[in-house]
């Protein structure tokens, strides 16, 4: 039975890869409703509305699940924070064997929306905004859109051990003596955008830039984009890194004059399992809506409206000459390239070591 299943849902994959955008409302009218009547039509279903979101230690969705529940305090939101790989493989198993998992996730896995959309498996949906989404990074049936800009490749630093003054102009500078021992970073063979990050690097700087930095700087490798700004607020070895896209009060940010970062769209989509179709429409609509846009903004993450001024200098991150908002994208979308230069890291640092991002790390 298990054969069977996997060849009729091959099947569904390719049929629906020639047909196109072959399934129900493939391409809906855009949200005409206000968020307060989506609401009143989400407090008719039943259940709770369960949300994957990538990231690294479930606290991380305390700030989310707070303003929910203020905001909807009439709908449950069971909202579970993992790595993107892992919420995948599960939606993937779950799907697999006939079980409804998730209602929506938001996810930093790119590759695998275009494959669920492929298989018929995502619910299209536009919401009220959906006009000043940035178009490259959302699909044109709305089968999933961007939700938040995030980035790794600025310097994130312990301003108590290091000066603003000292710190690299370059990535090039990190192999300097003075960083020996000093840098904390997250294993690019356990991280895709990390993994992305470091080939733009090795592209700039070569091959023998990562042989001296994995060789001779003594790295503190580990797991978790999180990770790395919990160990420098606590740890008084390590005072810098570069694979951490936040920063802890505590720490200072800065971006390379001259060095490229990546940056790509977290993007998210309602399934079309799900059992609860207007408390997701009503997700969606609220974290692209203004009161959840809007203080992000004014924190200094980029925004994926183009109607929103945000970014460090309020400015479009299209319009940085320092990342390629896309890149990542498409580096996603070639898996055979993605394993490549993961295994190539794997053969200079081993396996990544630790239980999960943020447990027994620190």
């Amino acid at each position: 039975m298990h054969n069977i299943n996997i060849r009729l849902l091959s099947a569904l994959g390719i049929l629906t890869t020639v047909l196109g955008n072959s399934f129900p409302g493939s391409s809906p009218e855009i949200e005409n409703r206000t968020i307060e009547q989506i609401y009143a039509a989400a407090k008719l279903e039943s259940g709770e509305l369960t949300v994957s979101w990538g990231g690294d230690d479930d606290s991380q969705g305390d700030d989310v699940r707070t303003a929910w529940a203020q905001t909807f305090p009439d709908i449950t939101l069971n909202l579970t924070v993992d790595l993107s790989k892992y919420h995948d493989s599960n939606i993937d198993r779950s799907w697999q064997l006939g079980r409804e998992y998730v209602d929506l996730a938001v996810l930093q896995t790119l590759h695998d929306f275009s494959r669920w959309k492929s298989q018929g498996r995502l619910l299209p949906y536009k919401p009220a905004v959906w006009e000043n989404m940035w178009p490259t990074v959302k699909d044109p049936q709305g089968a999933f859109l961007p939700i938040v800009f995030y980035n790794f490749g600025s310097i994130i630093y312990n301003p108590g051990l290091v000066s603003a003054a000292t710190l690299p102009q370059s990535y090039a500078d990190f192999l300097l003596p003075a960083w020996k021992g000093k840098l904390v970073l997250t294993y690019p063979n356990d991280d895709d955008a990390v993994a992305y990050l470091f080939s733009l690097i090795i592209g700039k700087y070569g091959w023998s830039w990562f042989e001296t930095l994995a060789l001779h700087q003594d790295v503190r490798w580990v797991r978790g984009t999180a990770t790395p700004g919990a160990v420098l607020a606590r740890n008084w070895t390590s005072s810098a890194t570069f694979t951490a896209g936040s920063s802890a009060p505590s720490l200072a940010q800065t971006f390379l004059p001259n060095d490229q970062f990546m940056s790509w769209a977290q993007t998210g989509a309602i399934f079309s399992s799900t059992q609860r179709p207007e408390s997701s429409k009503l997700f969606m609509s609220w974290i692209s809506s203004d009161a959840f846009q809007k203080p992000l903004a004014d924190a200094g993450v980029w925004s994926s409206r183009s109607d929103i001024p945000s970014g460090p200098n309020k400015t479009s991150i299209f319009e940085s000459t320092l990342t390629e908002p896309i890149g990542f994208n498409k580096f996603m979308l070639d898996r055979g390239e993605v394993e490549w230069w993961k295994l190539q890291f794997e053969t200079f640092l081993g396996p990544a070591q630790g239980d999960s991002p943020l447990h027994d790390q620190l």
